[in-house]
């Protein structure tokens, strides 16, 4: 026949799938020494099996790679590479400490659908994955990290700041915007660093096109431009927000609401959601820069929802420019 199944773990120097054969991983795994390869010039099914690379290592597609929701893992020092005729979409990624790759260039830059978990040390050489819907950028393994090449503000969706690792936003590049689609996830004893401590201060925002989850520290930028924008939810649950005088936004064309079981303090905030959509109140929650417009509703609905604002010293000012709802209360 054609087709071969894997029923038990095995380690190789090169693994190859020949032209017009067809082989099934299934749920065990494939072990590539050190400096090895994969090559597929037939049909390699993945299923939920994983291959894992010792120390570096190619990943050639010249045929046809069904992912399913299989994992691949790099060990290791040296980075592994995807090459190949034929665009490749992965499944999970998961980087060891000190391990790299690079998803190729072009039209033949490899794609993601499930997590690319980085852990200390590790990075992207070249170019990063494209992510898909539904796809996460997760760090993790404790210690720190400096956003690189592996934020792709194209394509990414979810990020998650788990495990005790902090996230230093700025080291390399104060005015990269960070956009992902969907939601950040700040795990709790993680941080996500806006600031100098990171190597200096963000000028350039955080925009999150989903929701926000903060169980861990965020902290927003000391100069200015390294604000927060939020199109769906924010979420505040035992979290540390540090706003360092920046401006949180709601904005987007979905629905969002501040909640949580921790109020937040915000030193600015603005809502500007497009006509039709509301930003609600869950819980009550404090504007606390001293002196000028400290809460603005400039565009969509601010549904306040019976919570209390509570305003920081000195002047400040509640300014509506549209579709402000009955009922808040200010403290």
């Amino acid at each position: 026949g054609t087709g071969v199944d894997l029923l038990n773990t095995i380690t190789a120097n090169t693994f190859r799938v020949n032209a017009s054969r067809t082989f099934n991983l299934t749920s065990d795994k494939i072990i590539i020494a050190p400096g090895g390869d994969v090559l597929i010039n037939g049909t390699f099914n993945a299923n939920t099996g994983t291959l894992e690379y010792t120390d570096g290592g190619t990943f050639t597609n010249n045929g046809t790679f069904s992912r399913g929701t299989s994992t691949i893992d790099f060990l290791g020092t040296s980075p592994g590479s995807v090459v190949g005729t034929v665009q490749t979409n992965f499944h999970n990624i998961r980087l060891a400490p000190s391990s790299g790759i690079d998803f190729g260039g072009g039209a033949l830059r490899g794609k993601l659908s499930g997590t690319f978990q980085l852990r200390a040390g590790s990075f992207v050489t070249g170019n990063a994955p494209i992510y898909e819907p539904g796809s996460k950028l997760m760090y993790s393994g404790g210690g720190t990290f400096n956003r690189n090449t592996e934020w792709d503000p194209a394509t990414v969706q979810k990020v998650e700041v788990t495990n005790n690792t902090t996230l230093y936003c700025g080291f390399n590049g104060t005015g990269f915007t960070h956009t992902l689609a969907d939601s950040l996830i700040i795990q709790s004893g993680s941080t996500y660093d806006m600031t100098s401590a990171g190597g200096a201060n963000m000028t350039a925002p955080t925009q999150v096109g989903g929701n926000l989850w903060l169980k861990g520290t965020m902290l927003l930028s000391g100069s200015v431009g390294g604000d927060l924008e939020v199109a769906g939810d924010f979420q505040n649950d035992g979290g540390t927000f540090t706003c360092n005088s920046r401006l949180t936004t709601f904005n987007g064309s979905i629905n969002g609401s501040i909640k949580g079981s921790t109020n937040t303090n915000f030193c600015l905030l603005t809502v500007n959601k497009t006509s039709g959509n509301t930003l609600t109140a869950s819980v009550p929650f404090t504007a606390s820069l001293a002196g000028g417009s400290i809460v603005r509703v400039q565009g969509g609905t601010f549904d306040l929802n019976g919570q209390a604002i509570t305003l920081g010293g000195g002047t400040n000012t509640l300014r509506v420019d549209a579709g402000f709802t009955n009922g808040q209360t200010l403290k």
